[in-house]
């Protein structure tokens, strides 16, 4: 897990098109493609492992294959880095206007508490 985390790292992290290109394929050879569909939960889907795969298998290759997906969709330049300081999360941004700066609501909700007792603070300290 910890590898494949490294890895989905390394492509939120590159710095141009080609270099995601290159990491995006280095993760994507790490998976085993064997496209299945299923309903076990009721609605028509599509799993990327082999059916009874172990679960690091299952879920670098899903991760894989979304991504690449993600990114075909949306472009390379929407990945992103949370900008909150106490997280290392990482996102695709698929807003409207690419605006996303944290992973999740949760740390945007933080990270927004955090900068207005920052500046009660200074208000107090004048």
């Amino acid at each position: 897990m910890a590898d494949l985390g490294r890895r989905v790292r390394a492509v939120v992290e590159a710095g141009s098109e080609q270099a995601v290109i290159d990491r995006l394929n280095e993760l994507l050879g790490c998976a085993q493609v064997h496209p299945r569909m299923t309903n076990h939960d009721g609605t028509l889907h599509v799993h990327y492992s082999r059916e009874g795969a172990p679960a690091v298998e299952q879920l670098t290759t899903t991760v894989a294959v979304g991504m690449a997906m993600l990114v075909t969709r949306y472009g390379w330049a929407r990945l992103g880095i949370c900008a909150a300081e106490d997280c290392q999360g990482v996102f695709i941004d698929t807003s409207r206007n690419n605006s996303r700066r944290f992973c999740s609501e949760t740390c945007a909700s933080r990270a927004s508490v955090a900068a207005y007792r920052a500046r009660q603070r200074g208000q107090a300290a004048e």
